[in-house]
């Protein structure tokens, strides 16, 4: 392997290091407090090297491949586990919690190196061990976490769900695969996929993919209450690996099933239509503020779902923005809700009245993150909605359009009937003043600048334009 090959491979590299010294960290017990500081300033670094120029190429034999739209998606990635970290940090100074912050920043990290092999991956393969390598750290992760209080038939139904669902993925490979004769991308581009095999290969490929992912983030909403960085563990599923999940499906259905594209864009527009619909019920139900942000995520999914119907260069960009404006605008809900839950233990939405009176300005970063999800004008999260209802209304998914506009209306509902709560005026507030550390804020603060200025920088959407694709 040559220089230039370790340059195109630069974000694997750099974040197998961090793993490897994360790792020498964990084992020296000296300076616990320390690598808090370290770890997560080194990280930093590798993120913004990340925004450096690259080449793009193909590697191991058309296994690997990268380019500036990849690049961009990593550098995405990377810009929300940083904050992440940084929201956890309050966590992480817990005394009870020095002995798991090494495993904690671990096995994040082994997660989105295995993101990183989805993003880059050349064939079904790679994608699947990408895949595996994503989502079993979090597993581990969760067990590690809860695993003393947990009945061990709870952890033993964790592990089935998801090697179940690994199974269905494999079968959809396996049919895919036997009908085509090849799992390189390069070679299922060139091949006309409309037998029955591919496409029922495909949908049992993407419901393996969905399966898998929901089992891990419903998995982790039972879980005690007492254990408060299971609030950032699940931030890291239901938005950073969501969102990778959203934009390899989006390259494979684009360059590799552009053939099968009338059989997966009217799923898609069902599938849209269902978790729209049904994200805004359960949303409604929600008591618990975990579970209230998860199904947030699936209403949000549902959203992004129009973009990707569209099949074209501009759903793509509107995809690739609504994420990072859904990243912005989730980590900075998610971040109140670990500093609340990380100081009072407390995450029924009944807890955050009179927040305001207590916390304003934490208050205040909690509505504009909700409100942004909602799609309020100016808000970065209107300009995002806006841009994929462009995408499906270019190719005349007009009643699509029209379901996702009325439900707009709910999702503003239910939206604004939480965070109303924080503002009513009450005799007691449920949550006392408290301050948060640096790095806790910094996280808040880089959010809430993204939530107000992301939408009114042009530049970003002019960028992603040059840089993406579709198939019309």
């Amino acid at each position: 392997m040559t220089i230039n090959d370790l340059n195109i491979m630069r974000h694997e590299v750099l974040l197998i290091s961090v793993i490897i010294l994360t790792a020498i960290l964990t084992i020296v017990k000296q300076g616990r407090r320390l690598r808090q500081i370290i770890i997560p300033g080194i990280f930093l670094l590798v993120t913004i090297t990340g925004f450096l120029p690259s080449e793009e190429g193909f590697l191991l034999g058309g296994n690997w491949i990268s380019s500036p739209l990849l690049i961009i998606m990593k550098n995405i990635l990377n810009a929300g586990t940083l904050i992440i970290l940084l929201q956890s940090s309050g966590c992480l100074k817990n005394e009870k919690n020095t002995d798991i912050t090494g495993w904690f920043y671990s096995l994040i990290f082994v997660s989105l190196l295995g993101m990183y092999f989805m993003l880059s991956s050349g064939s079904l393969l790679t994608f699947y061990i990408g895949l595996e390598l994503a989502t079993v750290p979090v597993i581990v992760l969760n067990v590690l976490l809860t695993g003393k209080k947990k009945p061990r038939a709870k952890i033993i139904r964790f592990y089935s769900t998801s090697a179940i669902a690994s199974m269905i993925v494999i079968c959809g490979l396996s049919m895919i695969y036997g009908a085509s004769g090849s799992m390189l991308f390069s070679d299922l581009i060139k091949m006309n996929m409309c037998s029955i095999t591919h496409v029922f290969g495909l949908i049992v490929f993407l419901t393996g993919i969905v399966l898998k992912t929901g089992f891990i983030s419903f998995n982790l909403l039972n879980t005690d209450k007492k254990e408060r960085l299971q609030v950032n563990l699940l931030s890291f599923v239901s938005v950073i690996l969501m969102s990778s999940l959203f934009f390899i499906v989006t390259i494979l259905l684009y360059s590799v099933f552009p053939s099968l594209h009338l059989v997966w864009q009217k799923s898609i527009l069902v599938v849209s239509i269902v978790t729209i619909t049904g994200g805004n019920i359960m949303l409604l139900l929600q008591k618990n503020i975990k579970r209230f942000l998860v199904y947030s995520s699936v209403l949000q999914a549902g959203y992004m779902l129009v973009g990707i119907v569209g099949a074209n260069r501009f759903g793509m960009e509107a995809m690739i923005y609504s994420i990072i404006v859904y990243i912005l605008s989730a980590l900075g809900v998610y971040g109140v809700v670990s500093a609340v839950t990380n100081s009072t233990g407390k995450e029924e939405t009944d807890d955050f009245k009179g927040l305001y009176g207590t916390n304003p300005r934490l208050s205040l970063l909690m509505a504009l993150g909700l409100l942004s999800l909602a799609g309020i004008p100016p808000l970065a999260g209107f300009f995002g909605r806006f841009f994929l209802f462009m995408a499906a209304a270019e190719q005349k998914f007009y009643f699509l359009v029209l379901v996702a506009a009325l439900n707009m209306v709910f999702s503003l509902y239910c939206y604004l009937r939480f965070a109303g709560k924080m503002f009513v005026v009450a005799k007691e507030s449920h949550v006392d003043a408290f301050r948060n550390g640096m790095a806790v804020r910094a996280g808040l603060i880089i959010c809430t600048a993204g939530i107000l200025f992301a939408g009114l920088a042009g530049f970003i959407f002019d960028y992603l334009r040059s840089m993406s694709f579709g198939i019309f």
